[in-house]
This record gives structure tokens, C-alpha cells and sequence, in this order.
């Protein structure tokens, strides 16, 4: 008896033997058998494939959706997921750099030899042995920029499992696959034989000092460090655990990421530090 057929150039394609003869059929999740006919190469079959795999066959009526993308697929899929309430509360930095990797992914072809791409495939044909291939493809060459694709395909991935229920959260083919990037060695933290250096020649007082200090004792983000203003210097009452209270002189401010998304997350950093606490007393005086 001949093996069933399987190649993953055609996924959802199996075969069978009928009357002495092998005959190619696709079946997907909620739609009927399609017959292919001829063999997988052949034209008719390839022609007759790219309707299967676009939902032609489909007894229900398909739907026109915005952008021509076709019912379950990946570009139906990107479409929702910009209609959904977490990517509108995304900033626009964080919306263009995700939507330009889910753009990318939806050219690539499926296999390289034919013409189908991502987006015109159903979601459920993505297992993890086909993206674990795309982003160790990109990891290659940039693991940042691997790391960041993966994020973007599991948003299409959470509006098909939690938003569309197209697959089961246990048929996410992302489960399995993760990019770890290392550290980043192209700012160093300083030792400490160089602070001394530059503490001995840069006194209190000055604004290379002042630029040190908020920067090295706060460890916040440039960004952050550069918009710090004198009122954002407060004094403010502690109840402390045993329930006394205590003056405490602290930095109040908003960090500026995601400020156009939530607002900015709210800081309230302590002076605690001696060299922290004579910079701020000498340049107020």
C-alpha cells in the first residue's frame, strides 16, 4: 500500500487510493473536501490548490474584507488586529514598527518555488517547524530584528486564538520558540578607577557632575534624565513601617515612554545616595 502523501510545499494536501489510483484532496477546519486534480506540479493542480487554499471552495458565502484579504488568513488577521482596542493603544512608533514587520512577513512565500505568500495562506497552516524556519532565517543575520518579528507574528497569531477563534491556544505553533538577544556591549558601565577620574575633575557643582550623578545614581533613560526640572525635586512625608513618619527628598517625575499610551509610568525615586544628596544641596545653593 502507497504512504500517504505529505509535502510541505502543499500543507492541508493528503492522498488517498481509489480504484487503483492516487488522488490528491485538501481539507481544512470548517471546510469541505476540495478534489485536486492531475499531481502536485501539474498545472491544473496548482491552479486548483490556490482556490482551495483561498476558500473558494467554501459553502458559506465569503465575505469582501477591507484590503481584499481573504477570510482566515493571515492578512484577515492583520486587518483585525487593527481594529482591536490593545493596538490602538499603541503609540504611533510602536504601531508603524510592528506593522512594517507584519507587512514583511505577509510578502514572504510560503516556498520559495511558488507564489503563494503568507498572506493569502490560513493561519492554521503555520505550524512551528515553518516559523521556526522564517525567524531562524532572520536571526542570522540580525537577532534583533529576529526577536522583534516573532513578537509581531504572535499579535496576528493572539487575533486568530483570542479575538477570531480561528485555532485553540494550544495549536499556537509560538509556544515552542523563543530569541534570546544578549546584551548589548557597545556602552560598557563605567569601572570604577574611570568614575574617580572623572569625579576628581569634574567637582560638585558643575554641569558635568550634575549630568553624572542624575544619570548614574537614577538610572533612568537619557531622555528622562535631560527633561528633569527643579520642581520635579520634592520633599515629601513617609509613613515608614513601623508607622513613624519621615521627611524623604526624592525625584517625582513621569518617564517620557509610553507617555502618548498611558501617560508615562510614574517615578518616585528616593535621594539616598550621600554623593546624590550634597549634588542636589550645592547646586540648589
Amino acid at each position: 500500500m502507497a504512504r500517504p502523501f505529505k509535502d510541505a510545499r502543499y500543507p492541508g494536501v493528503s492522498s488517498r487510493i481509489k480504484n487503483g489510483k492516487t488522488v490528491y484532496r485538501y481539507r481544512a477546519k470548517g471546510m469541505p473536501e476540495i478534489r485536486l486534480p492531475g499531481n502536485p506540479g501539474d498545472a491544473e493542480f496548482e491552479a486548483e490548490y490556490q482556490k482551495a487554499t483561498q476558500g473558494h471552495g467554501k459553502k458559506a458565502a465569503i465575505i469582501a474584507l477591507p484590503g481584499r484579504a481573504l477570510p482566515k488568513t493571515f492578512g484577515h488577521a492583520a486587518r483585525r488586529l487593527e481594529t482591536t482596542m490593545e493596538w490602538l493603544d499603541f503609540d504611533e512608533a510602536t504601531q508603524q514598527k510592528n506593522a512594517r514587520l507584519i507587512e514583511r512577513f505577509l510578502n514572504l512565500k510560503v516556498d520559495p518555488k511558488f507564489p503563494l505568500t503568507w498572506r493569502d495562506t490560513p493561519v492554521e497552516h503555520l505550524d512551528a517547524d515553518r516559523l521556526r524556519t522564517i525567524i531562524e532565517g532572520i536571526f542570522g543575520t540580525n537577532r534583533t530584528v529576529a526577536k522583534h518579528m516573532l513578537v509581531a507574528i504572535k499579535k496576528l497569531l493572539w487575533v486568530a486564538i483570542e479575538i477570531e477563534k480561528w485555532i485553540k491556544p494550544q495549536d499556537d505553533p509560538s509556544l515552542s520558540i523563543r530569541v534570546r538577544v544578549p546584551k548589548s556591549s557597545k556602552n560598557p558601565a563605567w569601572p570604577i578607577a574611570v568614575r574617580e577620574r572623572f569625579e576628581a575633575r569634574h567637582p560638585i557643582g558643575t554641569a558635568a557632575r550634575t549630568c553624572y550623578a542624575l544619570g548614574f545614581w537614577l538610572g533612568n533613560r537619557r531622555g528622562d534624565i535631560a527633561a528633569l526640572e527643579w520642581e520635579d525635586l520634592v520633599t515629601e512625608e513617609i509613613e515608614l513601617f513601623d508607622g513613624s513618619l519621615e521627611l524623604i527628598e526624592a525625584f517625582d517625575f513621569r518617564q517620557k515612554k509610553n507617555r502618548n499610551r498611558h501617560g508615562g509610568r510614574e517615578m518616585f525615586i528616593p535621594v539616598v545616595d550621600n554623593s546624590l544628596k550634597r549634588w542636589s544641596r550645592s547646586t540648589a545653593r
